[in-house]
């Protein structure tokens, strides 16, 4: 029992139980709910500005109209006195606000009329008669009030709906002035069928019409039902209450449809959609709108009191929707009338005014679904993904999806005028989170560990084998997992080179006892530490030392197989790239050589260059595959090839052929041409960058090299490229450009047709003089054997001034091939 106990406690049980109720909660729109979500839209919707409220005003029944006409309710015959002067200065349409449910009593009126009934009978007529009418009509509040009601402008009267138990049709009971105002067949339409089913719904059980028998057929009438919040504010209303199957007008849309001075506003329904005056009416479930608070404190009011002295000017109220209510609670007879802030008849006022500028605010028929999905996604993140991560990045990541489903319902708000829940999403993020550091705390360390230790394999499996230890330091190492965990993270290390933060970690692991061959490979590692020289000034440089056993290093994805010697660059290693299982040539460079102010403008460089030559495409030009750094190496994955360079050619006794110098030149030319259209320049054209290969192909490597090589060395005194095979333009400093390769290789094939260079010197200054400067030994005297064509080509790509070579590559290929062809 104990053990379930703890189990519904700390595990996902509690948190989908919480889940359930909140979601239960939002669709039900239970009362707290409700109330953080008014006190939030109160708040955001300051940020909307209200509608123009110029052409709606209330003449308000206040508290010093109470005050200087008496207690509530007034005579008839002073209302109809206001409604007068309300109607003189010409506004669109009245709306009383107002719901009088009975006839005033008056019973001087009943005294006079039963007189006139026996003077009628006892046929008495004459001066008497008319005085006694005259008197009548004075006193008769009803009559009078009617009277002002069926005179323009439009009047729209108020009823409203009771709930409880579903009373009798009322039909046969109503006047015929409020039975004919029910909608024509197209409003009996179906509402939208899609809605939230499980909704609170206002069910009206019972119809209560006003002022009895005042209004007539001319007269509009107009629900007075709104939607109100706990303190009794009015929050939203229905433009169309359904009832008994039927659709019921609300006064504010009869006001709004009166707006024009149309005596009869045309109403209907169209499926879903609403029209008022044949323009749509966009509004949410229930066809309900919501009150706008910033419009509801921007509607101008006027006392009643004023408008019957005459107070406020003549064309006040011109052209204006007016709505006539209370606006204070008055004090009756039976008690007190209460009215709650703001007043109905206001926020009736500030509906009107949104409607007319088609800014109404509304909660769209969808909205329960966007709210229930948002609910559901957060709900489950709780669920399944937060007890996986730390507290904080958990706390973090769940603020920011709230905050985004903030914004979001804000931004909806202040553009379009949509409104959607945010209380249970506070509640899901709020309880949600508490609930979780509960659970931790009962759950204790277990749960923290299994934590770090997720938390690790993540930093593990990105690389990040630094942080990772330091999580994985965190658990008791005698924990069976994390020695294991820990085992496969010391291998990681190694195959970095990291060979002393490997010895860390099976240090750590051998603290909970012995483990695999963890106490071999310390031993291992500490030898082999020993052994590796990263730079050296030349000195095996960048060598990796295998020891047996060892984990096979890498460089990038490359696992570095074996040495296979060294470059321009650095130390050359053959590697394989596991993923396709291919063997590639790792040109490597350290880093620790470059000066620290220079090492980003180096790296810069490196990468551009080696951008540079991975883009070239070309059958005698060896392939770049990848570049990058890792620790102090920055390297070049290249095309490995089989086969040897030129250098051994050079010497005079394992010469080649004259014809295949030529052939092997003429494909030289081709990869330049092709590399020199591409803005690309080699400028180390040499033997050992010269690979022949098994099949008899030559291949050049190192495009760009030299260049980067040159930034790891000192400034003063260097020149890029190797002496030896230097044009004249480049022992000068001067701008290299293809004619200085072309120089080069004319150096190549001098040296590969007689076995000696052109140019020689007791030191590197006299050397550069020479090829700047002095002649060489024409060819011809150092073999004589070879044809006159060979000759000339040699003679043209050995000449000093850059405009007496060939002009491009392609044209030393051209020499090339005729030559070939004329020897045979």
């Amino acid at each position: 029992m104990k053990r379930i106990l703890k189990w519904f406690i700390s595990g996902p049980v509690l948190r989908g139980l919480l889940l359930v109720v909140i979601v239960a909660g939002s669709l039900f729109e239970c009362p707290p709910f409700t109330k953080i979500d008014h006190l939030l839209f109160d708040q955001i919707i300051r940020l909307r500005s209200g509608t123009d409220v110029d052409r709606v005003a209330v003449v308000a029944i206040d508290e010093s109209s109470l005050e200087t006409v008496g207690s509530w309710p007034w005579p008839r015959t002073y209302l109809a006195e206001s409604l007068q002067r309300i109607s003189a200065q010409n506004p669109a349409a009245i709306g009383v606000h107002l719901l009088l449910e009975e006839e005033e009593w008056n019973p001087g009126l009943a005294g006079l009329r039963s007189l006139k009934r026996q003077l009628k009978s006892n046929r008495i007529k004459g001066p008497l008669s008319l005085e006694l009418a005259e008197i009548e009509s004075s006193i008769d509040g009803n009559g009078q009030l009617t009277k002002a009601l069926q005179s323009p402008p439009v009047k729209v009267l108020p009823y409203t709906f009771a709930a409880g138990e579903l009373a009798p049709d009322p039909s046969e009971a109503l006047p015929p002035h409020l039975k004919s105002t029910h909608p024509d067949p197209d409003w009996q339409a179906s509402l939208s069928a899609l809605h939230n089913p499980l909704r609170r719904q206002d069910s009206p059980a019972e119809l209560i019409p006003g002022f009895g028998s005042f209004g007539n057929d001319g007269t509009l009438l107009g629900h007075v039902f709104y939607q109100s919040d706990l303190n009794g504010r009015a929050r939203a209303v229905s433009l169309l209450k359904k009832y008994r199957g039927k659709l019921f007008p609300a006064l504010v849309l009869q006001l709004a449809g009166a707006a024009d001075r149309r005596k009869n506003p045309y109403l209907k329904v169209d499926t879903q959609v609403l029209y008022l005056n044949n323009q749509a009416v966009t509004t949410g479930e229930d066809y309900s709108v919501y009150v706008n608070p910033v419009t509801e404190s921007a509607v101008p009011r006027h006392s009643i009191v004023d408008v019957v002295n005459g107070v406020l000017p003549d064309d006040a109220l011109a052209d204006k929707i007016v709505l006539l209510g209370l606006t204070t609670s008055a004090r009756t007879t039976g008690g007190v009338v209460p009215v709650p802030q703001p007043a109905p008849v206001v926020s009736a006022a500030a509906v009107i005014s949104d409607l007319l500028s088609g800014q109404q605010i509304i909660r769209p028929f969808w909205g329960f679904l966007l709210e229930l999905s948002v609910l559901i996604y957060l709900g489950v993140f709780m669920i399944l993904v937060l007890p996986r991560l730390h507290f904080g990045l958990g706390l973090l990541l769940q603020a920011s999806f709230l905050v985004s489903w903030i914004g979001v319902v804000t931004g909806l708000l202040m553009l379009k005028g949509l409104w959607f829940q945010m209380a249970p999403h506070l509640m899901v993020f709020v309880f949600g989170m508490l609930l979780i550091a509960m659970q931790r705390y009962l759950g204790g360390t277990a749960r923290n560990f299994e934590d770090l230790k997720m938390l690790g394999l993540s930093f593990q499996s990105q690389g990040m084998l630094d942080i990772a230890f330091d999580k994985f330091r965190d658990i008791p190492v005698k924990d069976q997992s994390i020695r294991e965990i820990l085992y496969n993270l010391g291998l990681d290390f190694e195959r970095k080179r990291m060979f002393n933060k490997a010895i860390a970690v099976y240090k750590h692991l051998l603290r909970g006892g012995k483990f695999k061959d963890a106490k071999k490979k310390i031993e291992e590692l500490n030898n082999m530490e020993q052994s590796v020289v990263f730079g050296g000034n030349g000195k095996r440089d960048g060598t990796m030392v295998l020891g047996k056993g060892s984990t096979a290093p890498t460089l990038g994805r490359y696992e570095v197989v074996r040495e296979l010697g060294q470059g321009a660059m650095g130390t050359v290693y053959l590697g394989r790239d596991p993923k396709i299982n291919r063997e590639v040539a790792i040109k490597t460079l350290n880093l620790q050589e470059v000066e620290p102010a220079e090492l980003k403008e180096f790296k810069e460089r490196f990468f551009r260059e080696a951008e540079a030559a991975g883009r070239l495409n070309h059958p005698n030009i060896v392939t770049i595959y990848d570049a990058g750094e890792e620790h102090d190496l920055a390297y070049m994955a290249m095309e490995y090839l089989e086969g040897e360079d030129l250098t051994a050619h050079c010497n005079i006794k394992k010469l080649l052929e004259p014809k295949k110098v030529m052939q092997l030149a003429v494909e030289i030319a081709e990869a330049l041409a092709y590399a020199h259209k591409n803005d690309i320049y080699h400028r180390d054209i040499k033997p050992s960058n010269l690979m022949l290969l098994k099949n008899g192909q030559i291949k050049v490597t190192d495009f760009g090299i030299a260049r980067i090589k040159n930034s790891t060395q000192t400034q003063t005194g260097t020149i890029l490229g190797t002496p030896s095979y230097m044009s004249p333009e480049q022992v000068s400093g001067k701008k290299i450009e293809g004619a200085s390769d072309l120089f080069s290789l004319g150096v190549v094939c001098y040296e590969l047709l007689c076995g000696e260079k052109p140019f020689s010197g007791d030191s590197l200054g006299a050397l550069m003089h020479n090829i700047a400067n002095v002649k060489y030994t024409p060819l011809k005297r150092v073999r004589s054997d070879l044809p006159e064509c060979c000759y000339a080509v040699v003679r043209k790509l050995l000449k000093k001034d850059v405009r007496d070579r060939y002009k491009n590559a392609t044209e030393v290929a051209d020499a090339l091939k005729k030559c070939i062809d004329k020897t045979g």
